[in-house]
């Protein structure tokens, strides 16, 4: 039920004549400012919910309904036409519930069973590390390479809690594949701060005529492939902008309004829709007037894909993104990950007028939110924002995943 209704609903119960006889009463002043302020409390309470709902809502409702069972979910993997994304995240929203279906699939399932168990997996691992020891296996075992990709990125979606898969990890970001390259870079830049001193000690590792010897490619501890699979973005204070500076404008003849129209279109898509959010992403501060137009996407679009590059455009925006705080904070809890990183990322941009924000996640918000909002926080790696991350961990009962001494020996105090 939407608030409006329910206002409506509420306003006809308090005015209704069979419900109060002296109807002089409720045409008062003061009944009147009864009946708004009581309005104004149900607003309060619902838009938050709605807003904290929306980006999970949004993947419900893209595509075809599918099973409720999860016998009947892996029947769907098996199909060519059925995108395995959806399935995992519907296997994943059935809870620990569905953890022996998803280990009879890794043991003996079929390729596709398999994607989408990890997949699963993936969804569950926020605020239950111990999952982690069933996918480690296929990182390195998986049938298929497609299988080793989706282990890395369950893996990446456990955030700062997949410190003990740091090495493991590791070990595919030399891998001869390019893919599995990029996906392992992807995860150690979503773990952030806790990967930070095995992935820098690799790194140095790999560098000079030493690092030439070595097997695998040491390239891809260096390589600024983008700015959300590139190692640079370990380390705090290495922003989107920057990343998208580095590259130029995709059509530098191309006006920012036209960019805004064809991201604010209802028609447009494709590859129209994603160059034109790369390009706004990479000019940067000049593209405020696109604010509005990225926000509505972000709150909005049933694609990924689009939320995900709305939120790496807003995050380019730099301080003048600071509006859109909120908004972001909400795409936190975003049903995919990468939109849920890029808004963190986004947020770091922003910088300091971000940590309330930050701070309510943190503290209240989904664990997958949570551990989107400690990776923008690392990000930061301000003092009071460091403060939020160490109360975070202490609150959590879980282990603490940093190695603060080797941390501040590489990228020093918070500043």
């Amino acid at each position: 039920m939407s608030w409006q209704i329910l206002l409506d609903l509420v306003a006809s119960s308090l005015y209704s004549r069979r419900r109060f006889r002296h109807t002089s009463m409720l045409q008062s002043g003061p009944m009147k400012s009864v009946c708004f302020l009581l309005g104004a409390v149900i607003v309060a309470l619902i838009l938050p919910a709605q807003a904290k709902d929306r980006g999970r809502s949004l993947c419900a409702s893209s595509g075809p309904p599918l099973p409720a069972s999860a016998a009947e979910l892996f029947k769907e993997a098996e199909k060519d036409y059925m995108p395995g994304i959806r399935i995992g995240r519907a296997l994943g929203a059935l809870g620990e519930a569905v953890l022996p279906e998803l280990r009879q699939a890794l043991r003996s399932g079929s390729v596709a069973r398999q994607r989408v168990a990890l997949y699963a997996l993936g969804e569950l691992g926020p605020g239950r590390p111990q999952l982690m020891a069933e996918i480690l296996p296929f990182v390195t075992e998986g049938k298929t390479r497609e299988v080793r990709l989706n282990a890395l990125n369950a893996l990446g979606k456990y955030g700062a809690c997949a410190r003990a898969a740091v090495p493991t990890i590791l070990g595919s970001v030399t891998d001869g594949d390019g893919g599995i390259r990029t996906e392992a870079r992807r995860a150690l830049v979503k773990i952030g701060l806790a990967a930070l001193p095995a992935t820098d000690e690799a790194s140095k590792a790999r560098s000079g005529l030493l690092g030439l010897l070595l097997p695998g490619s040491s390239s891809d501890f260096t390589t600024s492939a983008g700015s959300n699979d590139n190692l640079k973005a370990l380390y705090p204070g290495h922003t989107i902008a920057e990343e998208n500076r580095y590259y130029g404008r995709i059509n530098g003849n191309v006006a920012v309004a036209e960019l805004v129209r064809i991201v604010s279109s209802p028609s447009a898509g494709g590859f129209d829709k994603d160059f034109a959010l790369k390009d706004l992403a990479r000019v940067g501060p000049e593209a405020k007037a696109a604010l509005p137009a990225l926000v509505s996407l972000l709150e909005n679009d049933q694609g990924d894909g689009y939320r995900q590059l709305a939120a790496q455009a807003i995050g380019s925006l730099g301080e003048e993104a600071a509006s859109a705080t909120e908004a972001l904070a909400q795409a936190l809890d975003d049903c995919d990950a990468d939109v849920r990183f890029n808004a963190a990322w986004a947020l770091a941009g922003i910088g300091g007028k971000t940590l309330p924000a930050l701070e309510r996640v943190a503290s209240a918000g989904t664990p997958a939110a949570q551990l989107a909002a400690i990776r923008a926080l690392e990000m930061i790696y301000s003092r009071p924002g460091w403060a939020i991350v160490k109360r975070h961990w202490e609150k959590s009962g879980m282990p603490y995943p940093y190695d603060e001494a080797r941390i501040k020996a590489i990228i020093g105090e918070p500043r």
